[in-house]
């Protein structure tokens, strides 16, 4: 059978000016810097060639870190007019500038902001990130009237969970969504939440919507495509768009294989990292709080919605 898939992740930038304290990205045998313009056109021709329209410019790096977004943006629009983009970013660089290149050509944006005070924000995010500057640069773009839609997601860690209730008074009336969450680990390659594979009985476990959806498939920076965008070990590499079309990549023999060893089962007795990942387990606690009515805390489960 033949995969057909809705959305793309693209990393446009896999450099960050933060260094949070839950990421991997700097243990990880990574390629870190820009997506070449003319590889990103080349991603971009494949992914609509395969009839997908909807874009996520997220990944391990921050999207507003690359020079040439705007170009990039456009060349989405001007190439699929009714193009759905989507952007992750943790606001640092979310000022007036980029403020106004999201609003032209951006329809959803999800903020990534873990803290409510100086001290709480700056030893979660770490890095160049400074509390006060992303603070007023997320406030004066909630304050847009005609902004993309917005979701602030807060990931509850030791560091910060005194900022919980705080954090949710003041950005909920403000913003379209906003969402809480336990950590996940990073598809078994951090152990936050699961302490050992034997304390979870196989019967729980379930195929993974990401392999078999192909919907978080991610085009990395250096060409490299995942069949995950939590596979900081390159272990579910299905392809480089560099030298394949997109197209023969999804439907291509390592796509397969680990599609085959998700629907039947197979995951604990294979070498995947994925036997260790709570994205196939029933995460019923993974969130904690949402506005969105089409997610319900504790029915919410990583692998069914």
């Amino acid at each position: 059978m033949k995969n057909t898939i809705e959305s793309v992740i693209i990393e446009n930038s896999s450099l960050c000016g933060a260094n949070c304290v839950m990421c991997l990205r700097d243990n990880a045998n990574y390629y870190y810097g820009i997506m070449p313009l003319d590889l990103y056109k080349k991603s971009i021709n494949d992914i609509l060639s395969c009839g997908i329209n909807d874009f996520a410019f997220c990944a391990f790096g921050d999207p507003l870190m690359d020079n040439f977004l705007e170009e990039r943006l456009r060349f989405i629009k001007e190439s699929s007019p009714n193009a759905k983009i989507g952007l992750t970013t943790t606001g640092h660089l979310l000022n007036e500038k980029n403020a106004d290149l999201l609003c032209k050509y951006v329809d959803f944006v999800k903020i990534s902001n873990y803290g409510f005070s100086k001290k709480t924000y700056e030893s979660v995010h770490r890095g160049s990130l400074k509390y006060e500057k992303v603070k007023q640069n997320i406030d004066i773009f909630l304050s847009i009237p005609n902004r993309p839609k917005t979701t602030l997601t807060f990931l509850v860690l030791p560091e910060n969970e005194k900022d919980i209730d705080e954090w949710k008074k003041y950005y909920e009336p403000k913003c379209d969504e906003i969402d809480i969450w336990k950590p996940h680990n990073w598809g078994g390659n951090k152990n936050l939440l699961l302490k050992t594979d034997d304390q979870i009985p196989p019967s729980n476990l379930s195929p993974c919507r990401r392999a078999m959806e192909l919907n978080n498939m991610i085009i990395r920076a250096d060409g490299r495509v995942s069949i995950c965008c939590f596979d900081i070990s390159n272990s579910l590499i299905i392809g480089d768009i560099k030298m394949q079309n997109l197209n023969s990549i999804i439907n291509g023999e390592m796509a397969k294989k680990i599609q085959k060893i998700h629907s039947e089962q197979l995951v604990l007795e294979s070498d995947l990292p994925c036997k260790n990942c709570d994205q196939i387990r029933d995460r019923k606690d993974a969130l904690i709080f949402t506005n969105n009515p089409s997610m319900k805390v504790g029915k919410y489960s990583l692998f069914k919605n």
